[in-house]
Order: structure tokens, then sequence, then C-alpha cells
């Protein structure tokens, strides 16, 4: 049976947000969350002082038609005194393109948070699918490593890795993603929004039994960067104060809005987790997230879609931050920086100052799920960092 991938755009969630009155913006000058400009980013995660992302080229593995999203993407732009970089859009299948109104939201996010965290890149590639099926994904996630040309590519959608496991297509992932690390490109994957219920789709089950949490593919690939999600605290609009686990508790229908991270019950611990992990890693097998950034409804982003700005959080807001970010980072070192896990495990391990390390927090249900701590931990992986000063450490060590 084929299972489509979810996407990890908390669209639902904003309707429940709504509905409990958590969307009003809250400036306050001693720190507070509220809802961002996507151009705040780069000043929050202290990458504005970097230069653009303009000579590197990022890619998004897309489904269905893209007409709104480049619509969108332009009136974003204008409005927010930015250039559309050239775009590249790559049908990997044949079959009918159909439009999808929730996909649309999701393109939209990523390439606009692309865009506006980045400054700018050289292109931008949307590699394509009809559907989102496993086997369409494949095809796409294959397209995007045989053309070579993105240092990034994002990934906002995920499954149960005990589905992907079954039907084989995590080890087919897995075969794709590890050609990509070995010619210096970082697939930068959302770790899900379902907290420790990947496989309930969010749905509370089993609560207090560890063994029963589960994790998304494809962000368990060791050959990927897994990106979680935080809620952000800020001065003003872009003066950074603090980070949590993002965790928005239930809907109405019961349904957990969290950040996904833990354990693989397939993926074995790769070497860059192995090395700088040590006791953590308490079953050897691969541990998420790897890091996270902004992804609350409550301190989340404004993305135009189809007519108008809606909020926007989600793991699906983290993982292109992350992406704009390293396009930044990428462009500042002459597009040498290769897989970015085997270029940031060791900086974050040595060099704590660097990373905004996130201590509060859970990715359960009262009480349960996996807690947030100091060090890397499984809700928010090292948690995020200051750009300017992982650029700084990359440059001592290329002297």
């Amino acid at each position: 049976m084929a299972f489509n991938r979810r996407l990890c755009t908390s669209l639902l969630l904003i309707i429940h947000l709504a509905i409990h009155g958590r969307l009003s913006s809250r400036p306050d000058a001693s720190g507070s969350t509220f809802s961002h400009q996507l151009t705040d980013f780069p000043v929050i995660y202290h990458a504005d002082g970097l230069p653009k992302g303009s000579d590197t080229t990022v890619a998004i593995i897309t489904a269905y038609d893209l007409s709104d999203t480049l619509a969108n993407l332009r009136h974003f732009a204008a409005d927010h005194q930015l250039t559309v970089p050239p775009t590249q859009v790559v049908k990997t299948s044949t079959g009918n393109y159909a439009s999808n109104d929730d996909a649309t939201g999701e393109w939209s996010l990523d390439s606009q948070a692309i865009v506006a965290v980045s400054g700018g890149v050289k292109t931008l590639q949307f590699f394509n699918a009809p559907d989102l099926s496993d086997a369409a994904l494949l095809k796409a996630y294959n397209a995007a490593v045989n053309d070579g040309s993105a240092k990034a590519v994002n990934v906002s959608l995920g499954l149960d890795e005990a589905v992907t496991h079954a039907d084989g297509s995590q080890a087919s992932e897995d075969a794709i993603f590890k050609l990509a690390a070995a010619q210096g490109q970082t697939f930068s994957i959302s770790s899900g929004d379902e907290g420790v219920y990947e496989a309930e789709g969010g749905y509370i089950r089993a609560i207090t039994d560890p063994a029963s949490y589960t994790v998304s593919d494809p962000a368990t690939s060791p050959w990927a960067l897994a990106i979680g999600g935080t809620e952000v605290a800020t001065s003003g609009n872009t003066g950074y104060v603090g980070e949590v686990t993002w965790n928005e508790g239930l809907d109405w229908f019961g349904r957990l809005w969290s950040t996904g991270g833990g354990i693989s019950k397939y993926e074995a611990a790769p070497a860059w987790q192995t090395r700088y992990l040590g006791s953590r890693l308490t079953t050897g097998q691969r541990v998420l997230p790897d890091f996270s950034f902004d992804a609350s409804g409550t301190s989340g982003a404004q993305v135009y879609v189809d007519g108008g700005y809606i909020n926007v959080g989600g793991t699906s807001l983290a993982a292109p931050i992350f992406a704009g970010l390293w396009a930044r980072l990428q462009t500042a070192n002459r597009n040498n920086l290769g897989f970015a896990a085997t270029e940031l495990y060791p900086l974050a391990s040595a060099n704590p100052t660097v990373l905004h390390d996130v201590v509060s927090g859970n990715n359960g249900y009262n009480g349960y799920g996996y807690q947030a701590g100091p060090g890397w931990d499984y809700p928010t992986g090292w948690g995020s960092f200051d750009t300017a000063g992982i650029q700084s450490l990359l440059q001592q060590a290329a002297r």
C-alpha cells in the first residue's frame, strides 16, 4: 500500500490557535512571543552581518501544481523589497500536476522563508513531484541529487518511519541522501509536528511508555539534517532573548502539536553522532533532531498565501530557516562547506557559546515525551545557533 507523506506546516495549528485566541501580536521590550515577518529571522539568528546567499543554489522538494506558489513568492518579494531569485521548476515524473491548496501553503512558506532568511539565492530550484507518494518523492530526491547544484535541499514532509522501513523507501532514501552528503549537499528535513506520537499523527495513544514513541522519516536518515522546532522570544521584533521547546498542546480534536524528536528504531547512529554525543546515545541508534529553529504558531511567521498574509508555524518553518542560514554560510565560504552535520557537530560540541541551548519544555503530553535539558537533547538537538558565531568558527578552522 502506498502512503502519502504529511506536510509539516501547521495550517491546522493556525485554526487551533485562532480558536484559542493566541495569534495576537504582543511586542514587548523585555522579550515575548509574537508573530514575525520572515525577514526578522536573519537578525534573530544573527545572520544579517553575513553575505546574502546569492552565490548558493537552494532547492525545495515539492508536489502538485506550483503556479500559485510562484505567484505568491513574487508578491511576497515585492512587499518586502526582495529580489525574486531565478527559479527552476523540474518536473520529476509524468502525471497530472493538479492544484492542492494545502501544498500551496507549504511551498509558499518554504520558498518565502528561504528567500527572506538567505537574503536571496543564486537559483531557487523546485524538484516537483505530481503527488506525495513515496515513489514520486524518491524520484524528486534523486533528481535533486543527480542535478547536484543545490547546497541545501529543503524537505518539509514526513511519515512514521515504521511505514517507510517496511515498504523499503527508507533504505532507498538513505542511498540517495548518502550520495548527496558525499557531494556536499545537505537535505534539511523537518522533524515533524506530532511530538513523540508520529505514528498516531499526533493523537495520544500511549503517553507513558517511551518504547511507544515514534519519529518521522526522512528526518531519521543518517545522511540528512533533521530540524526540530522551538518557540522564540525576542526583545522587539528581532532581539534574540531565548527559546523553549515548541509544544502547543492538544487541539480540540485531541491532536498534539509539538516538535518531533526521539530515537530511530531502524537507523544506526552516524559517526558524527557517535563521536560527539557519547553517553546520550543510549541505544546506538540515530537520534533527532540535530538543530532546531522557530516553529511555534505563537512566534511564527507571516506568509503570503493566495491574497493575504497568514501566520504559520510548524517544523516546516524551522527547516527553511536553516536552509536560508546555510545558504548564507555557504556563500560566505565560497560554497566549500560539506554536508552540514559533519561541519556543525564538531563546532557545536566544542563551542557551546555559539549555540542557543534550549533547556526547557518537552515534546509529549502532560509531562511525558522527551524533556529538554543542557546540551544536546531529544526535543531540540543542539538548539539553534548564532550564525555569525558559527561563521567565525568556520573561518578559524579554515586557517
